[in-house]
């Protein structure tokens, strides 16, 4: 019988001397489900990271959906016309000038104090842009925080540049929930949601949990580590099953 190796120990934090893995008390009960081992957690690399509603009809299925994007940064065309460059940007705008649709997420500006719930919405051609602005200590929690000292780091192997924080977590998981708040009301019931990289991990879950029943995928733009470097992730057994 071929040997079967056991999952790796979750890395240790030499500061706190908490497992890295583990989920900070501040994170809201409905992000805390199973209370499995973070450590044993594993992906089921077999199955397919897009999830179709129970309600999805052959009817729905047979006219085209509007294709709804949400990225962290949106790039809106300024008042000369003038896009924003990257292969991600033009391969996006093509999707959605074909199905005509909805481009949705960060606009890159942070304010002081309370940012609005409201994102602000411009049409151009077949693509209307909805944006938010970010209070600056959420921009710090979620993005230079959780998702490029603590998710970045893991995903690129290097266990050596993780600073764990858990105003950082709590933060991360906040922010995808304020994005899931201001979507919620501009989806149609067949829009085709289509969500990108790791700033957004448990953005599919936080819709779900709103009642969102829309065909949702998710596509990560960096590598994703075998389990045993991933557990090293805050909230790891967490994010998956967000996904």
């Amino acid at each position: 019988m071929p040997r079967r190796t056991p999952p790796s120990p979750a890395v240790p934090d030499r500061t706190s001397g908490r497992a890295l893995a583990s989920v900070p008390k501040t994170l809201p009960d409905r992000w805390l489900k199973s209370g499995r081992d973070p450590a044993l957690s594993q992906p089921d690399y077999g199955r397919s990271m897009t999830f179709a509603s129970d309600d999805d009809t052959a009817a729905a299925r047979a006219a085209p959906a509007r294709l709804v994007v949400v990225s962290n940064r949106v790039p809106v065309p300024t008042a000369s016309g003038q896009k924003a460059a990257g292969g991600l940007a033009v391969a996006l705008e093509a999707a959605l000038k074909s199905h005509g649709g909805l481009w949705y997420g960060w606009s890159g500006k942070t304010v002081e104090g309370v940012a609005s719930t409201e994102p602000e919405q411009k049409r151009v051609g077949e693509i209307t842009f909805a944006v938010l602005d970010l209070a600056q200590r959420d921009y710090d929690l979620y993005y230079s925080g959780f998702s490029n000292r603590a998710l970045w780091p893991v995903c690129h192997y290097r266990l050596d540049l993780i600073q764990i924080d858990g105003e950082d977590t709590e933060g991360y998981f906040r922010v995808n929930d304020l994005f899931a708040d201001s979507l919620v009301p501009l989806l149609r019931a067949d829009d085709l949601v289509w969500v990108h990289d790791y700033h957004f991990l448990p953005l599919g879950r936080a819709l779900r949990d709103r009642g969102a029943g829309n065909r949702i995928g998710f596509f990560l733009h960096i590598p994703w580590p075998p389990p045993d470097v991933a557990s090293a992730m805050p909230a790891y057994a967490t994010l998956l099953e967000a996904l």
